[in-house]
Protein backbone atom coordinates (compact mmCIF):
# COMPACT_ATOMS: atom_id res chain seq x y z
CA UNK A 1 0.00 0.00 0.00
CA UNK A 2 1.69 3.28 -0.71
CA UNK A 3 2.19 6.08 1.60
CA UNK A 4 -0.77 8.42 2.12
CA UNK A 5 -1.11 11.46 -0.47
CA UNK A 6 -1.80 14.87 -0.05
CA UNK A 7 -3.63 16.09 -2.75
CA UNK A 8 -4.08 19.70 -3.64
CA UNK A 9 -7.19 20.23 -6.50
CA UNK A 10 -7.11 23.68 -7.88
CA UNK A 11 -4.04 24.15 -6.07
CA UNK A 12 -2.47 27.11 -7.77
CA UNK A 13 0.88 28.24 -6.16
CA UNK A 14 -0.25 26.65 -2.48
CA UNK A 15 1.01 29.13 -0.29
CA UNK A 16 0.18 26.22 2.47
CA UNK A 17 1.67 23.28 0.70
CA UNK A 18 4.71 25.22 -0.03
CA UNK A 19 5.41 26.30 3.54
CA UNK A 20 4.58 22.19 4.77
CA UNK A 21 7.29 21.43 2.02
CA UNK A 22 9.72 23.58 2.38
CA UNK A 23 8.91 26.29 5.06
CA UNK A 24 9.31 28.60 1.94
CA UNK A 25 6.69 31.22 0.59
CA UNK A 26 5.94 30.85 -3.05
CA UNK A 27 8.52 33.15 -5.09
CA UNK A 28 5.69 35.16 -6.66
CA UNK A 29 2.10 35.79 -6.00
CA UNK A 30 -1.27 35.39 -7.51
CA UNK A 31 -4.73 37.00 -6.77
CA UNK A 32 -6.57 35.27 -4.16
CA UNK A 33 -3.13 33.44 -2.48
CA UNK A 34 -3.49 31.92 1.08
CA UNK A 35 -0.06 32.90 2.07
CA UNK A 36 -1.78 35.22 5.28
CA UNK A 37 -3.93 31.86 6.36
CA UNK A 38 -1.36 29.17 5.95
CA UNK A 39 -0.29 28.91 9.27
CA UNK A 40 -3.68 28.72 10.68
CA UNK A 41 -4.41 26.02 8.14
CA UNK A 42 -1.48 23.98 8.87
CA UNK A 43 -2.08 24.74 12.83
CA UNK A 44 -5.80 22.94 11.84
CA UNK A 45 -4.15 20.01 10.52
CA UNK A 46 -1.79 19.03 12.85
CA UNK A 47 0.44 16.36 10.68
CA UNK A 48 0.05 15.96 7.14
CA UNK A 49 1.39 13.72 4.39
CA UNK A 50 4.88 13.89 3.17
CA UNK A 51 3.96 13.12 -0.93
CA UNK A 52 1.83 15.75 -2.66
CA UNK A 53 -0.47 15.38 -5.79
CA UNK A 54 -0.77 18.52 -6.87
CA UNK A 55 -3.72 19.10 -9.58
CA UNK A 56 -4.51 22.32 -11.26
CA UNK A 57 -6.51 23.30 -14.57
CA UNK A 58 -3.44 25.96 -15.39
CA UNK A 59 -0.73 24.56 -17.24
CA UNK A 60 1.13 27.32 -15.76
CA UNK A 61 0.85 25.83 -12.45
CA UNK A 62 1.27 22.48 -13.40
CA UNK A 63 4.83 23.39 -14.81
CA UNK A 64 5.96 25.50 -11.38
CA UNK A 65 5.41 22.53 -9.50
CA UNK A 66 6.93 19.93 -11.73
CA UNK A 67 10.11 21.69 -11.77
CA UNK A 68 9.62 21.95 -8.18
CA UNK A 69 9.22 17.60 -7.81
CA UNK A 70 11.78 17.68 -11.04
CA UNK A 71 13.98 19.30 -9.10
CA UNK A 72 15.07 21.92 -12.30
CA UNK A 73 14.77 25.47 -9.60
CA UNK A 74 17.94 25.60 -10.35
CA UNK A 75 18.20 25.99 -13.75
CA UNK A 76 15.16 28.08 -13.95
CA UNK A 77 17.44 30.80 -11.76
CA UNK A 78 20.17 30.65 -13.66
CA UNK A 79 17.72 31.68 -16.93
CA UNK A 80 16.28 34.23 -14.62
CA UNK A 81 19.76 35.49 -14.29
CA UNK A 82 20.52 35.75 -17.95
CA UNK A 83 17.82 37.83 -18.90
CA UNK A 84 19.49 41.42 -19.75
CA UNK A 85 16.70 43.59 -18.29
CA UNK A 86 15.23 45.03 -15.34
CA UNK A 87 11.71 46.33 -14.12
CA UNK A 88 8.78 47.25 -16.65
CA UNK A 89 11.52 46.66 -19.71
CA UNK A 90 12.25 43.41 -18.74
CA UNK A 91 7.98 42.43 -17.97
CA UNK A 92 7.44 44.17 -21.31
CA UNK A 93 9.66 42.13 -23.15
CA UNK A 94 8.46 39.11 -22.22
CA UNK A 95 4.88 39.48 -22.46
CA UNK A 96 4.45 41.73 -26.04
CA UNK A 97 5.70 41.28 -29.44
CA UNK A 98 8.83 44.09 -29.76
CA UNK A 99 8.57 44.83 -25.92
CA UNK A 100 6.22 47.60 -26.75
CA UNK A 101 2.64 48.61 -25.63
CA UNK A 102 0.86 45.66 -26.76
CA UNK A 103 0.03 47.24 -30.22
CA UNK A 104 2.08 44.54 -32.01
CA UNK A 105 0.04 42.07 -30.03
CA UNK A 106 0.97 39.59 -27.19
CA UNK A 107 4.43 37.51 -27.49
CA UNK A 108 4.56 34.03 -27.78
CA UNK A 109 5.36 31.29 -25.15
CA UNK A 110 9.05 29.95 -25.18
CA UNK A 111 8.87 26.69 -26.25
CA UNK A 112 11.59 25.13 -23.48
CA UNK A 113 9.93 24.34 -20.14
CA UNK A 114 13.18 26.03 -18.25
CA UNK A 115 12.80 29.31 -20.56
CA UNK A 116 9.26 29.03 -20.05
CA UNK A 117 8.84 28.83 -16.52
CA UNK A 118 11.28 31.50 -16.20
CA UNK A 119 9.26 33.84 -18.27
CA UNK A 120 6.18 33.35 -16.54
CA UNK A 121 7.79 33.80 -13.09
CA UNK A 122 9.03 37.32 -14.09
CA UNK A 123 5.59 38.05 -16.08
CA UNK A 124 3.38 36.47 -13.40
CA UNK A 125 5.29 38.69 -11.03
CA UNK A 126 4.40 41.84 -12.77
CA UNK A 127 0.91 41.53 -13.85
CA UNK A 128 -1.62 44.01 -12.43
CA UNK A 129 -2.83 42.87 -8.86
CA UNK A 130 -1.15 39.84 -8.92
CA UNK A 131 -3.87 38.74 -11.78
CA UNK A 132 -2.98 34.76 -12.99
CA UNK A 133 -1.28 34.69 -16.01
CA UNK A 134 -0.74 31.85 -18.06
CA UNK A 135 -0.84 30.56 -21.71
CA UNK A 136 -3.13 28.90 -23.97
CA UNK A 137 -2.99 27.86 -27.53
CA UNK A 138 -3.63 30.19 -30.21
CA UNK A 139 -4.64 30.20 -34.07
CA UNK A 140 -1.35 29.25 -35.48
CA UNK A 141 -0.51 25.52 -34.75
CA UNK A 142 2.07 24.62 -32.31
CA UNK A 143 2.42 28.35 -31.33
CA UNK A 144 0.98 29.67 -27.66
CA UNK A 145 0.32 33.16 -26.49
CA UNK A 146 0.45 34.38 -22.84
CA UNK A 147 -3.34 34.77 -21.40
CA UNK A 148 -4.34 37.37 -18.50
CA UNK A 149 -2.02 39.97 -19.14
CA UNK A 150 -2.77 43.00 -17.23
CA UNK A 151 -0.16 45.34 -17.67
CA UNK A 152 3.11 46.17 -14.97
CA UNK A 153 2.02 47.01 -11.61
CA UNK A 154 5.92 46.66 -10.39
CA UNK A 155 6.88 50.76 -10.42
CA UNK A 156 10.18 52.05 -8.81
CA UNK A 157 9.75 53.68 -5.20
CA UNK A 158 10.55 56.88 -6.48
CA UNK A 159 7.47 56.97 -8.51
CA UNK A 160 5.01 56.90 -6.40
CA UNK A 161 1.41 55.89 -7.82
CA UNK A 162 -1.52 58.07 -8.23
CA UNK A 163 -4.77 57.65 -6.01
CA UNK A 164 -4.60 54.92 -2.61
CA UNK A 165 -2.15 52.41 -4.17
CA UNK A 166 0.66 51.66 -2.86
CA UNK A 167 4.08 52.16 -4.22
CA UNK A 168 5.64 49.06 -5.44
CA UNK A 169 9.16 48.02 -6.46
CA UNK A 170 10.70 47.58 -9.30
CA UNK A 171 11.18 43.88 -10.94
CA UNK A 172 14.99 42.98 -10.31
CA UNK A 173 15.69 39.59 -12.31
CA UNK A 174 18.10 38.74 -9.33
CA UNK A 175 15.31 39.42 -6.87
CA UNK A 176 13.29 36.70 -8.54
CA UNK A 177 15.71 34.05 -9.00
CA UNK A 178 16.88 34.62 -5.56
CA UNK A 179 13.69 33.11 -4.19
CA UNK A 180 13.68 30.62 -6.58
CA UNK A 181 17.01 29.31 -5.58
CA UNK A 182 16.06 29.94 -2.00
CA UNK A 183 12.73 27.90 -2.31
CA UNK A 184 14.98 24.67 -2.28
CA UNK A 185 17.94 25.97 -0.64
CA UNK A 186 18.97 26.73 3.26
CA UNK A 187 18.70 30.70 4.08
CA UNK A 188 20.46 32.13 7.00
CA UNK A 189 20.18 35.46 8.77
CA UNK A 190 22.09 38.46 7.17
CA UNK A 191 20.98 40.55 9.91
CA UNK A 192 18.36 40.52 13.32
CA UNK A 193 16.96 43.55 14.23
CA UNK A 194 16.05 44.96 17.26
CA UNK A 195 12.21 44.05 16.90
CA UNK A 196 13.66 40.17 15.46
CA UNK A 197 15.80 40.32 19.16
CA UNK A 198 12.75 41.35 20.93
CA UNK A 199 10.71 38.46 19.10
CA UNK A 200 13.42 35.79 20.31
CA UNK A 201 15.51 35.53 17.11
CA UNK A 202 19.43 34.27 18.19
CA UNK A 203 22.03 37.12 17.27
CA UNK A 204 24.45 34.35 15.95
CA UNK A 205 24.53 31.37 13.38
CA UNK A 206 22.75 28.55 15.32
CA UNK A 207 24.10 24.96 14.11
CA UNK A 208 21.19 23.20 15.09
CA UNK A 209 18.71 25.72 13.75
CA UNK A 210 20.94 24.80 10.09
CA UNK A 211 20.78 21.16 10.43
CA UNK A 212 17.27 20.76 11.22
CA UNK A 213 16.67 23.41 7.95
CA UNK A 214 18.90 21.67 5.99
CA UNK A 215 16.71 17.98 7.01
CA UNK A 216 13.79 19.99 4.88
CA UNK A 217 15.37 21.34 1.80
CA UNK A 218 15.57 17.37 0.27
CA UNK A 219 13.10 17.22 -2.78
CA UNK A 220 10.02 17.21 -1.76
CA UNK A 221 8.03 14.00 -2.91
CA UNK A 222 5.33 14.47 -5.40
CA UNK A 223 3.63 14.77 -8.96
CA UNK A 224 2.13 18.11 -10.49
CA UNK A 225 -1.00 16.96 -12.81
CA UNK A 226 -2.46 19.10 -15.45
CA UNK A 227 -6.16 18.28 -14.70
CA UNK A 228 -9.82 19.25 -15.55
CA UNK A 229 -11.83 18.21 -12.21
CA UNK A 230 -15.35 18.99 -13.77
CA UNK A 231 -14.10 15.40 -15.57
CA UNK A 232 -11.89 13.95 -13.48
CA UNK A 233 -10.89 12.83 -9.86
CA UNK A 234 -8.01 11.91 -8.07
CA UNK A 235 -7.82 8.13 -6.61
CA UNK A 236 -8.14 8.59 -3.11
CA UNK A 237 -6.98 6.08 -0.70
CA UNK A 238 -7.75 5.85 3.18
CA UNK A 239 -5.19 8.48 5.20
CA UNK A 240 -5.24 10.56 2.26
CA UNK A 241 -5.38 14.18 2.84
CA UNK A 242 -7.47 16.29 0.28
CA UNK A 243 -7.52 20.17 0.11
CA UNK A 244 -9.45 22.12 -2.28
CA UNK A 245 -9.46 25.88 -3.36
CA UNK A 246 -11.46 26.66 -5.90
CA UNK A 247 -12.04 30.13 -6.95
CA UNK A 248 -14.82 31.71 -4.54
CA UNK A 249 -18.34 32.13 -5.61
CA UNK A 250 -19.37 35.24 -6.72
CA UNK A 251 -15.64 35.77 -8.34
CA UNK A 252 -14.50 35.60 -11.98
CA UNK A 253 -13.27 31.94 -12.68
CA UNK A 254 -15.87 30.25 -10.33
CA UNK A 255 -18.87 29.37 -12.99
CA UNK A 256 -19.42 26.38 -15.73
CA UNK A 257 -16.01 24.86 -15.42
CA UNK A 258 -15.76 23.96 -11.60
CA UNK A 259 -19.14 24.44 -10.17
CA UNK A 260 -19.72 24.33 -6.18
CA UNK A 261 -21.70 21.11 -6.83
CA UNK A 262 -18.73 19.75 -8.27
CA UNK A 263 -16.61 21.16 -5.49
CA UNK A 264 -19.25 19.25 -3.42
CA UNK A 265 -19.11 16.19 -5.06
CA UNK A 266 -15.12 16.07 -5.00
CA UNK A 267 -15.03 16.62 -1.33
CA UNK A 268 -17.67 13.65 -0.54
CA UNK A 269 -15.83 10.93 -2.63
CA UNK A 270 -12.86 11.47 -0.72
CA UNK A 271 -14.51 11.76 2.43
CA UNK A 272 -16.25 8.12 1.10
CA UNK A 273 -12.60 7.00 0.65
CA UNK A 274 -11.49 7.46 4.23
CA UNK A 275 -9.64 10.79 3.49
CA UNK A 276 -9.34 13.73 5.67
CA UNK A 277 -10.48 17.08 3.59
CA UNK A 278 -10.09 20.64 3.92
CA UNK A 279 -12.42 23.15 1.79
CA UNK A 280 -11.46 26.68 1.46
CA UNK A 281 -14.01 29.39 1.00
CA UNK A 282 -15.42 32.59 2.03
CA UNK A 283 -17.83 30.57 3.65
CA UNK A 284 -19.11 27.11 5.12
CA UNK A 285 -19.80 24.78 2.31
CA UNK A 286 -22.31 23.12 4.61
CA UNK A 287 -25.80 22.93 2.57
CA UNK A 288 -26.39 20.16 0.34
CA UNK A 289 -29.53 21.14 -1.15
CA UNK A 290 -33.05 19.80 -0.17
CA UNK A 291 -31.93 20.82 3.61
CA UNK A 292 -29.61 18.29 3.88
CA UNK A 293 -26.44 19.02 5.78
CA UNK A 294 -22.99 17.47 5.81
CA UNK A 295 -23.32 15.37 9.17
CA UNK A 296 -19.54 15.16 11.45
CA UNK A 297 -18.63 18.27 8.80
CA UNK A 298 -17.77 21.55 10.33
CA UNK A 299 -16.02 24.86 9.43
CA UNK A 300 -13.47 27.52 10.89
CA UNK A 301 -13.05 30.43 10.32
CA UNK A 302 -9.16 31.50 9.63
CA UNK A 303 -7.24 34.61 10.99
CA UNK A 304 -5.00 36.46 8.78
CA UNK A 305 -1.38 35.78 10.21
CA UNK A 306 0.52 37.84 7.76
CA UNK A 307 -0.90 41.24 6.74
CA UNK A 308 1.88 42.00 4.42
CA UNK A 309 1.28 42.12 0.38
CA UNK A 310 -2.27 40.88 0.69
CA UNK A 311 -3.66 43.28 -1.32
CA UNK A 312 -5.60 40.99 -3.26
CA UNK A 313 -9.31 40.76 -4.55
CA UNK A 314 -10.66 40.42 -1.13
CA UNK A 315 -9.99 43.99 0.02
CA UNK A 316 -10.98 45.30 -3.31
CA UNK A 317 -14.88 44.20 -3.45
CA UNK A 318 -14.72 40.87 -3.51
CA UNK A 319 -16.32 38.63 -0.76
CA UNK A 320 -15.58 40.62 2.30
CA UNK A 321 -12.42 39.36 4.26
CA UNK A 322 -13.45 36.15 5.59
CA UNK A 323 -11.91 33.00 5.07
CA UNK A 324 -12.84 29.93 5.93
CA UNK A 325 -12.41 25.82 5.79
CA UNK A 326 -14.87 23.15 5.75
CA UNK A 327 -13.81 20.11 7.21
CA UNK A 328 -14.56 16.25 8.02
CA UNK A 329 -12.28 16.09 11.02
CA UNK A 330 -11.87 17.44 14.58
CA UNK A 331 -9.17 20.29 14.12
CA UNK A 332 -5.90 19.92 15.80
CA UNK A 333 -5.64 23.69 16.61
CA UNK A 334 -7.81 26.07 16.89
CA UNK A 335 -6.82 29.66 15.77
CA UNK A 336 -9.89 30.89 14.32
CA UNK A 337 -13.15 30.77 15.74
CA UNK A 338 -14.79 27.14 16.14
CA UNK A 339 -18.33 26.21 14.58
CA UNK A 340 -18.32 22.33 14.51
CA UNK A 341 -21.60 21.03 14.28
CA UNK A 342 -23.35 18.68 16.56
CA UNK A 343 -23.49 15.15 15.28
Amino acid sequence: MRPPVWHSLCCGLDAVASWAMMRRRPPVSRMGGKRAYSADVLRILGDWPKTWAMVDADPAIALWWSAVFGGWLGKVAERIRAYPLDGEALWRSIVYVNGQDGKDGLARVPDDPVDRLAAWLIAQKGNFSAKPLTWRPVELAGEQAWQGVAGFTEYDASKPRAGNWATFRAIEAEKIARKVDTWQGVAGYGHVSAKGREWGFPDRVNREAIADGAARTAKPSGWALHADLDAWAPDVQPGDLVTIDPPYLGTTGYGAALTRDRVVELALMADAAGARVLVHEAEPILDLGDGRTWWRWGAVDLRMGERREQNTWRQRGGNGTREVVTINFEPAGRLGEQMMLPT
